[in-house]
């Protein structure tokens, strides 16, 4: 493993002005790298607040809930359900369906991002990352950070740094810090926030 870190090129700016703490979680999901510090939550702003307290949003949820599994008819229900869809009202439904089922919020995210007359904004891309970086399902991560560099949405460090902590809660260690030639094939250069996250992986994998 050290030979082949000391032949990434990102490697001599990993050593930023400052650590962050990274704790270890205590929720059910027990031996998962607690988010770490740098990474900023996703501001809980007004309009979202209001969005997530609104009948459609909570009906949306509890349809989710109440079908065990993505079904054609599942999918059905939400097109009679939500004939218009906005990206506030998609982030409400994902933040909310994510506390209780990460794969269902993905899903979801999914599902919207096919309908007609709608397509995701960057902030509902940056939602699902913020929430998926939260837990182990790095292969959704993975696609949604591709499904952004495709469409060139806007991104940055912050997006690629969700992507290298989902992988880290699931214990990849290599595939968290292959993230960092994603970030130089894909042209970003790196800063101290995913400097610090590196760091932060690297530490809590170590013990």
């Amino acid at each position: 493993m050290a030979g082949h870190l000391s032949k990434n090129p990102f490697l001599p700016l990993l050593q930023p002005r400052r650590l962050c703490t990274a704790a270890a979680s205590s929720s059910a999901a027990a031996g998962e790298l607690a988010p770490v510090s740098v990474v900023n939550e996703i501001p809980h702003d007004d309009d979202l607040a209001e969005e997530s307290r609104s009948r459609l949003v909570r009906d949306t949820c509890k349809l989710l809930e109440l079908r065990g599994s993505w079904t054609p008819k599942l999918e059905a229900q939400l097109r009679h359900l939500l004939r218009v869809l906005s990206p506030p009202q998609v982030r409400a439904v994902l933040r909310a369906q994510a506390q209780t089922d990460a794969r269902a919020a993905f899903e979801f995210f999914r599902w919207a991002d096919r309908q007609w007359r709608y397509r995701h904004a960057p902030e509902v891309f940056d939602e699902m990352l913020s929430l998926l970086s939260r837990t182990r399902l790095h292969d959704p991560a993975r696609r949604v950070m591709r499904l952004m560099i495709r469409r060139r949405m806007r991104h940055g460090t912050q997006q690629f740094a969700h992507l290298m902590l989902s992988y880290s809660r699931a214990g990849k260690l290599r595939s968290a810090m292959r993230v960092l030639q994603l970030m130089q094939k894909d042209g970003c250069a790196p800063d101290i926030l995913i400097c610090n996250v590196t760091v932060n992986v690297l530490f809590c994998r170590a013990h």
